[in-house]
Formats: structure tokens, C-alpha cells, sequence
């Protein structure tokens, strides 16, 4: 789990490796934090309906995008709930929506502080 002093993005280092001039990444993460702010219900609501496929490929999505970002603190709970809705545990994947929970509250806090310095 992260500490309370530790970043869950890596938004500058994520800004170096890709090359970016601090307005594009600005623009990635507010459509990042437009399209993903409710990521965790929709996974959740999916779940409880019963769409897996659709539930997996949205923390796959969620995965992929928060590597980009550099936010292995995000990437991984949302591999670890890829990983529990694929292999169809419910115990597994309501712990893991938690902890999904968890750090994307602290991602979004990261993205809204970052965009309030920069833009």
C-alpha cells in the first residue's frame, strides 16, 4: 500500500519518458481523470450485473493507462482486479475494487493538484 507521503503518480517522470511539454500532459490528464473518474463504480456496477468481460477489459484499460502515467501505486491494484475478475473470484475482486478504490481517490487528488500547478 502507499504511504501517505508517497505519490501514486510519477507525473513528471512520466512526462520525461514520453517527451511531453507540460500543456499536452496537461490535456492527458484531464481527459484521463474526465474518462476514468468513475472508473471503480463501472467496474463495480459491472460486476454486479454480471458483465465480466466488460469489468475486466475496463481495468485492463485502467491498467494500461495508469503504466503510461507512471503509476505503478494505480497499476497494480488494477492488475490485480484484472487478474480476480478473470479468474472469476469474487472475494478476489471485491478486495481488489477496494484497493482499487483506494488509490484512484489519492490518483485523482494527484491529477487535480498537478493540473491546479500547472495549467
Amino acid at each position: 500500500m502507499t504511504s501517505p507521503d508517497q505519490s501514486v503518480l510519477d507525473l513528471e517522470g512520466a512526462a520525461r519518458r514520453l517527451a511531453l511539454p507540460p500543456e499536452v500532459l496537461a490535456g492527458i490528464l484531464s481527459d484521463f481523470r474526465q474518462k476514468y473518474a468513475n472508473v471503480v463504480a463501472d467496474i463495480s456496477g459491472r460486476v454486479e450485473a454480471g458483465d465480466m468481460d466488460e469489468a475486466g477489459r475496463l481495468a485492463h484499460n485502467l491498467k494500461g493507462l495508469a503504466g503510461t502515467l507512471g503509476a505503478v501505486s494505480l497499476q497494480t491494484p488494477a492488475a490485480r482486479l484484472e487478474a480476480a475478475i478473470d479468474a472469476g473470484s469474487e472475494s478476489g475482486t471485491e478486495t481488489a475494487l477496494r484497493e482499487l478504490g483506494r488509490h484512484m481517490t489519492r490518483a485523482l487528488a494527484e491529477i487535480d493538484a498537478w493540473l491546479e500547478a500547472n495549467t
